[in-house]
C-alpha cells in the first residue's frame, strides 16, 4: 500500500516502532543511498534482493513498476507502507532521520548540494551507460569535463566551509546531502578517475567521504558480508559495461 493517511502512526518520526526493508537488485546503484540512510539512522532494516531474472514477472505487482522500493512496516499495528522512487525515499528516510538540517538556511544548502549529487549520477546514467555505442567517448567526456567541473563547485564549497566534511555549515552532524554525495563517489572513485578524485586535487571531497564512510552505523554495514555480496555483483555488471573497479572505493574500510 502506497501511503496511508497521513493521520497513520507509521508516517510519525518515530523509528523505533518501524521495521524497513529495501526492495532492489543485488547492485549498489538506486538502492546504496537508501541502505547508508538506513544504517546512519541506525534503524532496524534488511535487505530484500530481487533478482533479475524473476523482476518482469513482480514488476507488475509493485506500485510504480520501479526500483527500488522501501517498505516500513509499524511494530505496533503491524501496518506495512510502500514508498517507491529513489529520490522520494531519500528524502522520507532523511526526514525521518533529521538528516535535512534545522534552519532554512541548512535546508536550503542540503538541498542544493543534494540535487548537484543526483544530477551527475543522472548524467553518467544518462550520457555514458545508456548508449552502447558511444559509451567510450561519453565517458571520456565525463572524465575530462562533467566529473572535474562538479568536483570545482563542490570543492570551492567545502573550503569555503572549513573542509569539515559537512556540505552544510559547521554542523557536526550529517545531512543528506553528505550522505548521496560520499555515496555516488563510489562509483566515480571506481573510474579511472584519480587525477581529479584524491587527497590533493580534491581534500574537501575526499574529508567528506572519511566522515560519512567511517560513521559507526554506515561502517558496520559496509563491513557486512551483505555489503560484501552487493560489492562483488556490482562489480561484475558495471565492470561489464565500463573500466571499473569497485574496491578503489573502499578508501576508509
Amino acid at each position: 500500500m502506497i501511503l496511508p493517511s497521513l493521520s497513520s502512526d507509521i508516517l510519525s518520526n518515530d523509528k523505533k516502532d518501524s521495521k524497513f526493508s529495501v526492495l532492489y537488485f543485488s547492485f549498489h546503484g538506486l538502492g546504496a543511498c537508501p541502505r547508508a540512510l538506513l544504517s546512519i539512522g541506525g534503524a532496524q532494516w534488511d535487505n530484500k534482493i530481487q533478482s533479475k531474472e524473476d523482476w518482469p514477472q513482480i514488476k507488475g505487482t509493485t506500485p510504480l513498476g520501479t526500483l527500488p522500493i522501501l517498505l516500513e512496516t509499524s511494530l505496533s499495528t503491524g501496518e506495512t507502507i510502500e514508498i517507491p522512487e529513489s529520490g522520494a525515499i531519500e528524502r522520507y528516510l532523511a526526514r525521518k532521520f533529521g538528516l535535512l538540517g534545522d534552519t532554512v538556511r541548512e535546508q536550503t544548502l542540503n538541498d542544493v548540494f543534494y540535487a548537484q549529487a543526483v544530477m551527475l549520477n543522472t548524467k553518467f546514467a544518462e550520457k555514458v551507460v545508456a548508449f552502447e555505442e558511444i559509451r567510450k567517448k561519453a565517458l571520456d567526456q565525463f572524465l575530462e569535463t562533467t566529473l572535474p567541473d562538479w568536483i570545482k563547485l563542490c570543492e570551492k564549497h567545502l573550503a569555503g566551509n572549513g573542509n569539515t566534511g559537512h556540505f552544510v555549515d559547521n554542523k557536526a552532524s550529517l545531512t543528506l546531502a553528505d550522505i548521496k554525495t560520499a555515496v555516488i563517489l563510489d562509483t566515480f572513485l571506481g573510474l579511472e578517475s584519480e587525477k581529479v578524485l584524491n587527497p590533493t586535487a580534491s581534500p574537501g571531497l575526499w574529508k567528506l567521504k572519511e566522515t560519512v564512510d567511517t560513521h559507526p552505523g554506515y561502517a558496520t554495514w559496509r563491513k557486512s558480508e551483505g555489503f560484501k555480496n552487493i560489492d562483488k555483483d556490482t562489480q561484475a555488471t558495471a565492470g561489464a559495461i565500463v573500466p571499473f573497479d569497485v574496491s578503489k572505493a573502499h578508501i576508509f574500510s
